[in-house]
């Protein structure tokens, strides 16, 4: 999943900038809108840089960091960000902050960090916004850090609460998940022949694998895993190995 930009959706701290200010920030706010990243970078910079230590300033700064994420420049992104937080007067943007900080630790696969930025952030984020993929992504960030009981509530509240939302489908699968382990498939066959070929394959190069029967829409599937592993990393590992036999291999859940 990559990284997330949260937008925040008024512009009231810097109302207490002066009036130039002001407008370079809407302008810069309508110029990210657009897609025009390097142009609402380079509007905000001259703000932040004059009124650098003041709290009104911390808006500039989270919309500056949103348009360096835009960029890939994820380290000047998170600068900003930290620049931002011990500033900040206002409870939206302070949740807004913590959620992008999440986002970006998690791109890092930094999944503990992630999660304490996400329950910090999440009280304080509306219902309407960017909360249910924070809710995802913390329960993600749970199960790869291996608290996978702590997972589970989050992802209930995206398929209860965000049903129509693209995220509910996998929250549902990830929260069915009854095991405290990460495994790896390797596909889903319809024919016992198929099944028998990648499994041999993957045996011969001493992977530890099994298959497991499953009904979906009314039809029958082999389902080969390989692996049960303790944490998510040695999961990715194992996938990276199974790749040039099997391309479409996902880590489960």
């Amino acid at each position: 999943m990559t990284t997330a930009t949260l937008l925040a959706t008024a512009l009231g701290g810097c109302t207490l900038l002066p009036p130039d200010a002001v407008r370079q920030v809407r302008s810069a706010h309508d110029a990210y809108r657009a897609g025009r990243y390097d142009q609402a970078a380079q509007t905000l910079s001259p703000v932040i840089l004059k009124y650098g230590q003041s709290p009104e300033v911390c808006e500039a700064l989270y919309l500056r960091a949103l348009c360096r994420v835009q960029q890939r420049q994820m380290g000047a992104a998170r600068q900003d960000l930290e620049r931002a937080l011990p500033r900040s007067e206002r409870v939206d943007l302070t949740a807004l902050i913590r959620a992008q900080l999440g986002h970006l630790a998690f791109d890092e696969d930094r999944y503990p960090q992630a999660a304490a930025l996400y329950s910090q952030a999440e009280p304080d984020l509306p219902a309407r916004g960017p909360l249910g993929q924070v809710l995802y992504q913390h329960g993600v960030s749970l199960q790869r850090s291996g608290r996978f009981a702590d997972a589970r509530p989050l992802f209930a509240r995206v398929f209860k609460e965000f049903a129509s939302s693209p995220l509910a489908v996998n929250a549902r699968r990830k929260y069915d998940w009854n095991r405290d382990y990460f495994t790896v498939q390797c596909g889903a066959f319809t024919k016992m022949e198929s099944t028998r070929e990648v499994v041999d394959e993957l045996r011969q190069r001493g992977v530890q694998v099994w298959v497991s029967p499953e009904t979906r829409n009314s039809e029958n599937f082999y389902v080969v895993q390989a692996g049960r592993h303790r944490t998510y990393a040695e999961a990715a590992a194992t996938a990276r190995a199974i790749q040039p036999v099997v391309s479409d291999v996902f880590i489960m859940p």
